[in-house]
Formats: C-alpha cells, structure tokens, sequence
C-alpha cells in the first residue's frame, strides 16, 4: 500500500471520525456536522457510533487525537484540516509507523530512514 493510498483508506474516515465526534462535544448538531463535512447525516451517526472508521488497535486514532487536540481544527476548513494532519503525520514519521503496521508487504519499512512520505507530496 503507497502512502497516499494509506491516507485516503485508512487515515481519512479516522480523521472525519474524530472531528465529528469533536464537533459533538462542542454541541453542534449532526446535521450541521454534516454539511460541514459534505457528508450526509446517517454518514456522520455511523461515525458516532464507531460503525465507520472503527480501528481496532487503536493507534492511527491516538495519533490523529493528538494532532485534533494541538487545535489543528480550529476555524479551518475540513480540506485544510486534512491536509495539515497529513503533512503533520509525513513530517514527523508517525504515518511510516502506521503505513509499517499496515503493510502487507514483504518490504521491510524502517520509520527512521524511509523518505517515501517527504519525497514529492509535501
């Protein structure tokens, strides 16, 4: 898997996961999460009852809490959310631990010296 593929597959519906639930707290209702997401609303309540974006392991989702609560969110656009979580996550080398843990590949991935990641998407 490339990592852009990692993203859209995996990284992506945990991101829309945690900003909705997110918004939640901050007592926005679905519908208006919806809209601003540009998803429909039974796309945002799968999202809050873990039907969508359910990681099992847990480790792509604390990483994308950690960057939602450095207030990467805050007044942005979900396009621009998105793009500085991924930046943030190639830049720190957080998303070759998660492309590792997703591989299938007999390809060993080393964190420390892959620069797939930072060669031409950032």
């Amino acid at each position: 898997m490339i990592p852009c593929e990692l993203v859209a597959t995996k990284l992506l519906p945990v991101i829309r996961r945690q900003i909705v639930i997110e918004m939640m707290k901050e007592g926005k209702k679905q519908r208006d999460i919806a809209q601003t997401l540009n998803l429909n609303e039974s796309a945002v309540s799968h999202y809050i009852a873990k039907r969508r974006a359910n990681v099992k392991d847990g480790v792509l989702d604390k990483i994308v809490k950690e960057q939602i609560k450095r207030g990467v969110i805050k007044g942005e656009s979900f396009a621009v959310t998105v793009c500085e979580i991924c930046m943030e996550l190639r830049e720190s080398h957080k998303l070759c631990i998660i492309h590792k843990r997703n591989s299938k590949s007999s390809q060993k991935i080393n964190p420390e010296d892959c620069k797939i990641c930072l060669s031409k998407c950032v």
